[in-house]
């Protein structure tokens, strides 16, 4: 007793405190002047308040299911896969993915979820809901990254691309490797993929294949976790469904770099961790997180930490001496399997570590967009809006039930604290905490207990709410899926909003205008952050540089006269460029990209200079000029 008492202490606090802090993340920025933020906090203020007003109301209500005929899901199921084909039809009509696409996936999402939530869930259904998830998942991720040319995310695709061919072709990890050579594994996974099995795809399509399979396992291993903790079929492909469609999930589901198979690796971690006496499954966790290691070493503060919460407040609440899911010996263990391999092995990234925690916190404002477009970023933030309600709301009927165990309270309590550093908030406004620290990293290793915990919510809203109530919650969830497919984090290539931000993939063209440009100059290429990424990884990454503007007068800057600027104009005639806000009037040579670069609309005058350059190339989606005033 003493133990629900303590978590219902918890969750009556909560229940005063965030409807206080939704208030204060509103009104206090209003005070201070900044209008804009107290708008942008409105997404977060909303479920903060309406949360606990609705988990009061609820809270008496008896649990209620209404089921269809059994005979019927095979009709649900059809109808499903029907509009499986219509969205790869629309992937093969249309250049870019429309808008009809993302509404197609939002309805197949809301199918499987009328599927769990109409129909007994048998064991012959189980599988039959995590195949169409499966599929689900990889229908959002492979759409983007097999769709386009080459799907490059926020760059680091770029570069991984890179060492994944210098695998492939020279059959061992060599210096260009540079920091990235203490986790090679991603590069040589994928160069297995090719060069053993034999896989006849370019080293590109082999990498977000590869990724995309990977992923395809998150539902599965999400359902296997949550039916441990919580033991109930229903539940559990809930949680599923809520894992495959939280947002992180999606993103590095495309990105398909080392960070993303850390994300996979540590829910199955939690998996194994879950038998903690079966000796084969304590084997499998120390070898899941030497692979953790491997893979993307980088990764393991994050994940130590989340697994140094849970070994805390199991201490904290466990009071019963019920089965404990974490030892300390195990946290010891870990803990230094990393710092041994960080100081024999991984030196290198040990000393970028501590030097970027260490460093001062850059200048300016890293989220310029949060103050001077919050409409647009507003919109697309939306979809944590009701996430964050069930959220909340499966936070407090978890902690207060009598029948969820330790392991369920603590796991819903680590999903509602960590939306704190994980959904776009307060922290990402502090320098230190959002560069330095890359606190927005938890959003990658937290998804498991955020989409747990929001899945307990909507079933408690859903199961306790009267007919009319039950049709406005799955249009809720539709809502939230449609907007999560479709905002700009997820879907650049074309969302309902933009935001400044550039997109996330390079067409052919693009990629032979840079290389054509780049053989035939002999001084530097000046080109937006994008392609100066792009030649970062390349033969040519000696001729790149970013192009500088002017502080004052905002023209472009240059070293030399046989220069050439290199304008994206497809990308410019949609989005703004990236480029390097220079202190001064004077070209700076080798400049530092951090805290400086800076977005150009294409209505700003730096373009027009451009008409005094000779002009000596045209792809029309790519311009080269050099010479000139």
């Amino acid at each position: 007793m003493a133990r629900l008492n303590n978590f219902t202490l918890i969750s009556k606090t909560f229940l005063y405190l965030l409807p206080i802090l939704g208030v204060a993340g509103v009104t206090i920025p209003l005070i201070l002047g900044q209008s804009n933020l107290s708008l942008l906090g409105t997404y977060l203020a909303v479920p903060m308040i309406l949360a606990p007003i609705i988990h009061i109301k609820l809270k008496g209500n008896e649990t209620s299911f209404k089921t269809f005929n059994p005979k019927l899901f095979s009709s649900f199921v059809s109808i499903y896969f029907i509009f499986f084909f219509i969205s790869i039809s629309l992937l093969q009509v249309f250049d870019v993915r429309p808008f009809a696409y993302y509404l197609v996936i939002a309805v197949m999402y809301g199918l499987v979820l009328l599927e769990i939530l109409m129909f007994e869930v048998s064991e012959k259904k189980v599988p039959i809901i995590l195949l169409q998830m499966v599929i689900l998942t990889v229908n959002i991720i492979w759409g983007v990254t097999l769709n386009y040319d080459f799907f490059i995310g926020r760059t680091d695709p770029i570069g991984h691309l890179k060492l994944i061919e210098s695998v492939i072709n020279a059959a061992f990890v060599t210096e260009i490797f540079d920091v990235y050579k203490p986790f090679p594994l991603w590069h040589i996974l994928c160069a297995f993929m090719q060069n053993v099995l034999g896989i006849s795809l370019s080293a590109q399509k082999i990498m977000f294949v590869t990724n995309g399979v990977i992923y395809s396992f998150v539902p599965v291993v999400s359902y296997l976790v949550s039916m441990k903790i919580f033991k109930d079929s229903k539940i559990a492909l809930l949680s599923a469904l809520f894992v495959s469609i939280y947002p992180e999930v999606i993103l590095y589901g495309m990105q398909s770099i080392p960070r993303s198979v850390v994300s996979f690796l540590e829910i199955m971690l939690i998996l194994v961790l879950l038998d903690p006496q079966n000796p084969a499954k304590v084997f499998a966790a120390i070898i899941l997180v030497f692979s953790l290691i491997a893979f993307h070493t980088a990764s393991m503060p994050f994940v130590l930490s989340i697994l140094f919460a849970i070994y805390v407040l199991e201490k904290i609440y466990n009071k019963e001496n019920d089965e404990s899911l974490l030892s300390f010996k195990f946290i010891i263990l870990a803990i230094c399997m990393t710092l041994v391999y960080w100081l024999y092995y991984g030196i290198i990234l040990f000393e970028t570590l501590v030097y970027n925690i260490t460093r001062s916190a850059p200048s300016g404002v890293l989220t310029e967009s949060v103050f001077y477009t919050p409409l647009s970023e507003l919109f697309n933030y939306l979809q944590y809006t009701p996430l964050l309600l069930f959220v909340i709301i499966g936070f407090f009927s978890t902690l207060q039930s009598k029948r969820a165990s330790t392991f369920g309270k603590i796991f819903c309590m680590i999903g509602l604290f960590t939306v704190a550093i994980t959904f776009p908030g307060p922290t990402l406004l502090f320098n230190k905490l959002a560069s330095n620290f890359n606190l927005a990293r938890f959003g990658e290793y937290s998804f498991l207990f955020i989409g747990l915990t929001g899945s307990i919510g909507f079933y408690e809203m859903y199961s306790k709410s009267k007919k009319y109530l039950k049709i406005f919650v799955v249009i809720l969830f539709i809502s939230m899926t449609f907007l999560t497919v479709s905002n700009d984090f997820t879907a650049s290539d074309n969302p309902l909003v933009k935001r400044p931000f550039y997109t996330y993939y390079l067409t052919n063209e693009e990629e032979t205008s840079f290389e054509h440009i780049a053989s035939v100059t002999e001084g530097y290429v000046m080109a937006d952050y994008v392609t100066s990424r792009y030649y970062s990884f390349s033969e040519y990454k000696d001729k790149s540089h970013i192009i500088e503007v002017g502080s004052t007068n905002k023209k472009i800057l240059r070293d030399e006269t046989d220069d050439i600027f290199l304008i994206r104009e497809s990308e410019l005639e949609k989005r703004p460029l990236k480029l390097y806000a220079a202190p001064g009037e004077e070209f700076v040579s080798g400049s530092t990209w951090e805290g400086n670069l800076v977005y150009y609309y294409k209505e700003g005058t730096l373009w027009d200079d451009l008409i005094m350059y000779n002009k000596i190339y045209d792809s029309k989606s790519v311009t080269g000029f050099n010479h000139g005033p």
